[in-house]
């Protein structure tokens, strides 16, 4: 007797793109030699794909300057960005590099501004949780950037600050007719590059919390959060304080 068993592969989506930015800069007259009369060309080649509940990311971005002698115009390639994210029911497990936010970003924003400037975020892994009730999450890692100053067109290395931190909200929490989530969140980062006078980690600590009403009616709605910092350089310790609304 045989048995025959069939497998259905799951299917998959591939998506590439590339971006490339050529320049060369005159004299701008800013009275400044090592900013002018040289070029460039920086190149981001992303690959996506995505199979039922995995997907995942990569980056390569490559850097070539052309008539300098600058050291930081340095010729660089690289795997700037790589993901792997995995969906099991409300949960999301994210390992590689991440984008996180934290509240309206007072504390924490790690974004992309564009495909050739501004892009950060955190190597690490993230484990979220997120169902109709309740969202929380823990995060940790060392800061990403992109490596090159886009203005300045210059190489940049890795800041390597280590952030660590979590968040937990109340979603569609009742106020008579209106639905309101309130959260929480927290934030600790670690300088790589402490200073040597230091006897201890220079770095902060972060805590706020945020009210949301999503919806007031037919008037507009409402979010207002209030943050605390607590800052340590040099071996002085200060005390931070913001608000958003």
């Amino acid at each position: 007797m045989a048995f025959v068993q069939a497998v259905k592969a799951r299917p998959a989506s591939v998506r590439l793109t590339n971006t490339t930015v050529t320049e060369f800069r005159t004299d701008n007259e800013n009275l400044d030699p090592t900013d002018d009369n040289y070029g460039s060309v920086i190149n981001r080649l992303n690959l996506n794909g995505n199979s039922g509940p995995i997907a995942t990311s990569l980056r390569l971005d490559g850097m070539y300057f052309w008539d300098t002698k600058e050291p930081w115009h340095e010729n660089d390639a690289r795997i700037e960005r790589l993901k792997v994210q995995y969906r099991l029911g409300d949960w999301t497990i994210k390992v590689g590099d991440i984008y996180r936010q934290l509240g309206r970003g007072i504390v924490l924003n790690l974004r992309k501004v564009d495909e050739a400037g501004l892009d950060v975020l955190l190597r690490g892994g993230e484990v979220a949780y997120g169902s109709n009730r309740q969202a929380a999450g823990l995060f940790a890692g060392r800061a990403n950037i992109v490596n090159i100053d886009i203005l300045k067109q210059r190489f940049v290395d890795d800041p390597d600050d280590t952030l660590a931190g979590g968040w937990y909200a109340l979603r569609n929490l009742k106020l008579g007719s209106l639905r309101m989530t309130l959260g929480s969140h927290y934030l600790y980062r670690k300088n790589e590059s402490g200073s040597g006078t230091s006897e201890l980690d220079d770095g902060s600590s972060n805590v706020g919390a945020y009210l949301e009403f999503p919806a007031l009616g037919d008037y507009g709605s409402l979010y207002v959060e209030a943050d605390v910092q607590q800052t340590r350089e040099f071996d002085q310790v200060t005390d931070g304080r913001a608000a958003y609304g």
